[in-house]
């Protein structure tokens, strides 16, 4: 089927946002820089000058996360870490970005981009780790929002 017009609800990919590949298609949510760029003004915004970040190792995190390097490095932020990871890797890699990235470096300020699964991983071993006080500010994307009942019913 050709020039047949596709409108999505749900594709965010910003490789889709390219008319000359994709003349047909359109979509009814922004694409995922724009979730860099609006989780860069929030940091700028709260004047926060340190963040690390953690990241899925594919199209969408590492995109997201140079996205949003460049959006924070335009407002003055430093991204002082950046951990990747595997899609749906056992939760020892989830230990590892959590021990390294935020532990390692002192960061307060954590921002994750990864599916609902993963970022469960992530926010559990947090919290074992203590990372879940205080003091610290976590950012995530849609995923947060999947797993919402789940991170509000976290034990304290």
């Amino acid at each position: 089927v050709t020039a047949t017009p596709v409108i999505s609800c749900w594709s965010t990919a910003v490789s889709h946002s390219d008319k000359e590949t994709y003349p047909f298609f359109s979509r009814t949510i922004p694409p995922d820089m724009v979730m860099a760029l609006v989780i860069s003004e929030i940091v700028r915004d709260l004047d926060w000058r340190n963040v690390a970040v953690i990241f899925l190792d594919d199209a969408l995190g590492t995109g997201m996360m140079q996205d949003l390097q460049t959006y924070l490095s335009r407002h003055g932020v430093n991204m002082i870490a950046s951990e990747w990871f595997l899609e749906r890797d056992d939760k020892s890699i989830a230990a590892r970005a959590c021990r390294d990235v935020i532990t390692g470096t002192g960061a307060r300020v954590i921002i994750v981009f990864c599916f609902d699964l993963d970022l469960e991983n992530i926010v559990y071993k947090a919290e074992d780790l203590g990372l879940m006080t205080e003091g610290y500010a976590w950012l995530a994307g849609d995923a947060a929002e999947i797993m919402g009942s789940e991170l509000r019913d976290l034990p304290r």
